[in-house]
């Protein structure tokens, strides 16, 4: 009797334990701050000097212990140390940043930002350094350029100068040609006059006398 309530005793813890599996909440998902740290932090080795953070030595005594007789007064003991531990290590509750593989992980991951982030401002101040030295080459081009538009723009006035006077010289040499050539018509008047003249002149003395009666 006693062994089937002791059976049926075993079977109800059983099955509450497996009903209680079954109805058991699934684990929250670690932090995604947790999931990428390093392996080889979370499963190094504690350093000796840094095993207090994580908990405390055991207090151990030594015992000379001299020779005694068994319990069964059959077995004699030579002299001999025995080792006790007069208190169990006991676990640090106390925060210790720089032990926690964890932190350091979080640590380590901060500064490979950080260096990244470092990385990448040097890289865009050489970019920028860069830019800004292409702008002034480009302010410089452009105040050559200037100066060569400023040098063009006195020699076209320099030539406009030159071309007003050549221009002025060109009207009073055009007036003076057309001086030249009423001077010319009146001369060539003059002597169509004078030739005119010259014949009538010779006209009564070459004609015969019937033509003068």
């Amino acid at each position: 009797m006693k062994k089937s309530l002791w059976m049926i005793a075993c079977a109800s813890l059983v099955a509450g334990a497996i009903t209680g599996c079954k109805t058991e909440e699934p684990l929250p998902e670690p932090p995604k701050e947790y999931i990428h740290v390093p392996v080889q932090l979370v499963a190094g080795a504690i350093p000796g000097g840094s095993q207090e953070k994580i908990m405390s030595n055991p207090n151990l005594r030594a015992y000379a212990v001299g020779r005694y007789v068994d319990p069964h007064k059959r077995v004699m003991h030579e002299q001999h140390s025995v080792y006790r531990m007069e208190k169990l290590p006991e676990w640090n509750l106390l925060p210790q940043p720089d032990a926690d593989p964890v932190l350091r992980a979080q640590k380590m991951r901060q500064e490979r930002y950080a260096d990244a982030a470092t990385g990448q401002i040097e890289r865009t101040a050489a970019e920028i350094h860069e830019m800004r030295q292409t702008v002034l080459m480009l302010l410089e081009s452009r105040n050559v350029q200037k100066q060569q538009a400023d040098t063009l723009l006195r020699n076209f006035e320099t030539l406009k100068k030159q071309y007003g006077v050549l221009s002025g010289n060109m009207v009073k040499t055009s007036e003076f040609v057309n001086s030249l050539e009423g001077e010319l018509k009146k001369l060539k008047q003059e002597n169509e006059v004078l030739k005119l003249q010259q014949k009538k002149r010779e006209l009564p003395a070459a004609c015969p006398p019937e033509v003068r009666q």
